[in-house]
């Protein structure tokens, strides 16, 4: 064997494996990409001013934004509410509720890059009232999208500044 054959050999195996290399990470990609990759939803929210061309004054609201980062469509089918403190994650406890009544309605469809204002109504006997840690977007993938705690923290506080609790004579 000469030198030139035992070189063209090499060559021939580093382009060979190198091809193996790269088809099997192209497979690998498309299996994940169609399979396992499911949509991103970013949640945000809080207590919002609203402002409407028939009313001088700007009515207060809950916004509940979602946004789809893609790669997919997705369907977000509910706005949830979670109540779980430390114990009641250790206890298998928790709690969770979903919010029937929005503007738009659930389900709404969400393609790539688009988003969603749902609107609730902020009075004295909305969901902030009850008591929850957690409150966002359900998907059609069943996957929970919570706003985050700081901002739903607020939101609390402003109601309780807002509404704060009357005891109620009848009750002591």
């Amino acid at each position: 064997m000469s030198l030139d054959s035992i070189l063209s050999m090499s060559v021939d195996r580093i382009l060979s494996l190198t091809a193996l290399v790269l088809s099997a990470t192209a497979i690998l990609w498309n299996i994940y990409r169609d399979v396992l990759l499911k949509p991103r939803v970013k949640a945000s929210g809080g207590v919002r001013a609203m402002f409407t061309p028939l009313a001088d004054q700007p009515m207060m609201v809950v916004l509940i934004k979602a946004i789809n980062f893609g790669p997919g469509d997705v369907v977000c089918t509910a706005i949830a509410l979670k109540n779980s403190p430390l114990w009641r994650r250790v206890t298998h406890r928790t709690k969770m509720w979903t919010i029937v009544q929005t503007t738009p309605p659930t389900p709404h469809r969400l393609e790539v890059g688009d988003s969603v204002d749902f609107i609730i109504p902020y009075n004295a006997k909305s969901f902030l009232g009850e008591e929850f840690t957690h409150v966002g977007v359900l998907d059609s993938f069943g996957r929970h999208h919570w706003i985050p705690r700081r901002d739903a923290r607020r939101a609390r506080a402003q109601y309780q500044r807002d509404f704060p609790k009357r005891i109620d004579p009848a009750q002591r």
